[in-house]
């Protein structure tokens, strides 16, 4: 509410589907473009306003940013990839100028992996995923010797057991790892930061920051120590990207 008050956004449909939208805030003279994605596991009752405090903590520090809303739900994989694209180059219409600002996905959780799924699709953006879920059999094992409720299988629309092809087209493969940052914390008891260690060793060239003290929440909290371990990510990523 407090963030929705402070700077209203823009809100631009890309697609019929109530779901399909982007809200946007954008300064006079942008220093590039965040695209926020947020987390939940895809599931319907976590929304895009969970990101508003980092949006317009970044509107303010001079970013464009498109926070994005998509579809949800079961079996929503091919929907929500879908739409990450479509919303994005809303986005990208929205700030066409005389030169193209930096471009940078930023990801939380469930939404790190759309993140980083479209930067391995994408050459035009680069992607900071923080406490991104990057290993979906890993998380769906760990959910399933919980006897807890496995979000994986519910976004896919199958078990890895009745479609293991489903599965492997949804693993990220393919990462451009001088596109890619991730933050991650120490204490993350929803998405284990050893995903994101074991990623780094599969690309070389992947940077990767461990934060300690910092829990899986905290990442999109600009209140938090961690903000700036963010912010420096995503200068690093909008520096090389403009080089």
């Amino acid at each position: 509410l407090w963030a929705s008050l402070t700077v209203p956004p823009r809100t631009l449909a890309y697609g019929p589907a109530p779901d399909q939208v982007i809200d946007l805030r954008s300064p006079s003279s942008p220093r590039g473009l965040a695209v926020l994605i947020h987390g939940g596991f895809w599931r319907q009752q976590w929304a895009r306003d969970i990101m508003d405090p980092l949006a317009v903590t970044l509107h303010e520090e001079g970013w464009a940013t498109a926070t994005i809303e998509h579809r949800r739900g079961p079996d929503s994989f091919e929907a929500a990839t879908g739409d990450v694209a479509a919303a994005l180059q809303l986005a990208l219409d929205e700030l066409h100028g005389p030169t193209d600002p930096p471009v940078v996905l930023i990801g939380h959780s469930a939404g790190g992996y759309l993140a980083l799924r479209e930067a391995s699709h994408n050459p035009r953006i680069s992607a900071l995923g923080l406490a991104p879920v990057t290993d979906l059999t890993g998380i769906a094992t760990i959910r399933q010797e919980a006897a807890e409720d496995d979000p994986i299988t519910a976004f896919l629309g199958s078990s890895h057991a009745d479609d293991p092809g489903r599965w492997q087209r949804a693993a990220l493969t393919g990462l451009p790892a001088d596109r890619i940052r991730i933050v991650h914390g120490a204490n993350d008891e929803s998405v284990p930061a050893d995903h994101s260690r074991s990623l780094a060793e599969h690309y070389p060239g992947l940077t990767v920051t461990v934060l300690a003290d910092v829990d899986h929440m905290s990442l999109i909290d600009p209140l938090r120590t961690a903000h700036q371990d963010v912010v420096t990510a995503l200068a690093e990523l909008a520096d090389s990207s403009g080089s």
